[in-house]
């Protein structure tokens, strides 16, 4: 297993990368895309840990854990690294997110862990990292959900599946590269459809609301990963207004409908903080 280790990221959606795919490989896989926190689960020397995707422990997870590790150990589960996503049962993406991010200890019987692979040997093909944790799961009796994953042959195909995983209650999807080895970060051929696209940064600066939010927040000043600055002035709640020194320097999620001509975000919102409350600035 390789010492340095970032999960991969998802690009955003380009029509015409996953078409080059699919003609010069025959196929793309592609599943739902799940709506949570990402996290990296390791076992390995009879401990294990959950990192989030800077490679932060989650304190949130602390007794599920202890519990899971109990189980790994009393019924001696081979070695693996799990990419996935967890989530919160019967909680929103911004509920749930905001249990995961506070050290406070979630009920581990709440916690949902979704996993799409094994990195545990990178240089294998995504097909066959997904199946190496689907195998080891499912051969332990694992505590885990498995992403299911098809064979995508025709782009027409994956519009379907698309608008069936949306119709699901999925958040959308990712295509796959059915041979790419693991890359680290957004450097590999991973590309996600959702209906809102979403990018995310710092908070540089917090400006005055006016009339009905006057001596309230009026919105943020965002640093992009792009560079561009962007100003938003959605998507927060009153008791948020009220505290702007919270949002300093935080990282986060900004939702959009698009690019306008200039350059710019149309209809940008504030989605959701990117950061765990005791690593402010650091992106989950």
């Amino acid at each position: 297993m390789s010492e340095m280790y970032v999960p991969q990221g998802a690009k955003q959606f380009n029509e015409k990368a996953v078409r080059q795919i699919i003609e010069s490989q025959g196929c793309v896989w592609m599943a739902p895309k799940i709506d949570g926190i990402r996290c990296t689960l390791t076992w390995q020397g009879g401990a294990l840990t959950a990192l989030s995707r800077s490679n932060k422990p989650i304190a949130a997870l602390s007794k599920w854990l202890e519990v899971t590790e109990g189980y790994l150990k009393e019924n001696h589960v081979v070695d693996f690294r799990f990419d996935g996503e967890l989530t919160v049962k019967g909680l929103s993406f911004q509920k749930a997110s905001g249990m995961l991010r506070r050290k406070t200890p979630i009920d581990p019987d709440l916690v949902i862990f979704t996993v799409f692979q094994d990195t545990f040997y990178p240089e294998d093909s995504f097909d066959e990292r997904h199946y190496a944790a689907d195998d080891i799961i499912l051969t332990y009796n694992l505590p885990f959900v498995v992403v299911p994953i098809i064979e995508v042959v025709h782009y027409d195909e994956l519009v379907v599946h698309y608008e069936e995983y949306r119709n699901q209650g999925y958040e959308g999807a990712v295509s796959y590269h059915p041979y790419g080895v693991h890359c680290n970060g957004k450097a590999g051929h991973w590309y996600k459809m959702k209906p809102e696209e979403s990018l995310d940064g710092i908070v540089r600066g917090w400006y005055v609301g006016e009339k009905a939010l006057e001596g309230l927040m009026g919105g943020l000043s965002v640093e992009l990963e792009n560079g561009l600055i962007v100003h938003v002035g959605t998507g927060f709640t009153l008791e948020q207004r009220k505290d702007p020194r919270q949002f300093m320097r935080r990282y986060v999620e900004i939702s959009y409908m698009e690019f306008t001509d200039d350059g710019n975000l149309r209809n940008p919102s504030f989605k959701c903080f990117r950061d765990l409350d005791e690593h402010k600035g650091v992106k989950l």
